[in-house]
């Protein structure tokens, strides 16, 4: 018998009738004894695939992987068992894998990342497709939520250096979306037009006024009504005086139409300061 590990007897008896069913078709020459013979040369191929499937699930990979295992040893290194993972990818179901290293059985898994990369033993790439969308949607959920919340940014108080670095950024990414970039010579007011995305700044100042509104409506022993009403005493140190959220929120009512000294007027009628609030809104809707 031959020494090849998927050659069995089975597989030695079919391919003897095999031979036996070619000589009496070379004697006879007939359409019936080369039916036989093909039929027999059918199941010599169907028994060799599978004696060689066999063969391969028993032996082979486990013999790679302790070759494998070996030379590593030589050079000082070693496998993990406990971060390896062995995965088979074929289109039929596959039976369990009892491959080992160095004793300790290695976990069998129905999909495996590698390289940022979700495979699969089906070889289909669905379950990469769901991953790479719940990844996305993470990030875009970060994005909105973390990025620029509305209840963080309703207390900043920017300079307009500080707005046109949060602009730059925020087109940097309106840009790749648009599919647009400086060489094309494309204004940011027609990106933004023609992905509906209202400018950075006007989200943050209408969360300033909306919360300005909130704050002056409140009650008079409130904290943050009390700390909007106070001022500090004392001096300031020397150098230019920073911008205050006061300033800020002033600035965005003036834009709206609003006096400096009629905001708390406009803040105490909620219906016109809804108004005010949807004025530039409107604009970008």
């Amino acid at each position: 018998m031959k020494k090849t590990r998927w050659w069995s007897v089975e597989v030695q008896e079919a391919v003897q009738v095999k031979k036996a069913a070619w000589k009496v078709y070379l004697e006879a020459r007939t359409h019936e004894t080369y039916g036989l013979y093909k039929i027999a040369r059918q199941e010599v191929k169907r028994l060799v695939k599978e004696a060689k499937k066999k063969a391969w699930e028993e032996y082979a990979l486990q013999h790679n992987l302790n070759i494998w295992d070996e030379e590593l040893r030589k050079r000082g290194l070693r496998i993990n068992p406990a971060k390896t993972k062995s995965m088979v990818i074929a289109r039929e179901e596959i039976k369990h894998q009892n491959l080992r290293v160095g004793g300790e059985l290695v976990e069998q898994v129905a999909e495996f990342k590698y390289l940022g990369a979700t495979m699969s033993q089906s070889g289909k790439i669905k379950n990469e497709l769901n991953a790479r969308i719940a990844a996305g949607s993470r990030l875009f959920y970060a994005l909105n939520r973390k990025f620029l919340s509305k209840d963080e940014c309703r207390s900043w108080a920017l300079t307009k250096k500080e707005y046109d670095r949060l602009q730059a950024s925020e087109m940097k990414y309106l840009r790749k979306v648009a599919k647009k970039t400086r060489w094309d010579r494309v204004r940011n007011t027609t990106i933004r037009t023609g992905l509906k995305v209202r400018p950075m700044d006007h989200v943050i100042k209408d969360a300033q006024l909306r919360w300005l509104g909130h704050v002056v409506r409140m009650p008079n022993n409130r904290y943050p009504k009390r700390a909007h009403e106070a001022r500090p005493e004392g001096t300031r140190p020397r150098g230019r005086r920073r911008i205050t959220w006061r300033e800020n929120v002033q600035e965005a009512a003036k834009e709206r139409g609003v006096r400096r000294d009629r905001i708390e007027e406009a803040c105490l009628d909620r219906t016109r300061w809804r108004r005010v609030l949807s004025i530039l809104y409107t604009l970008w809707r």
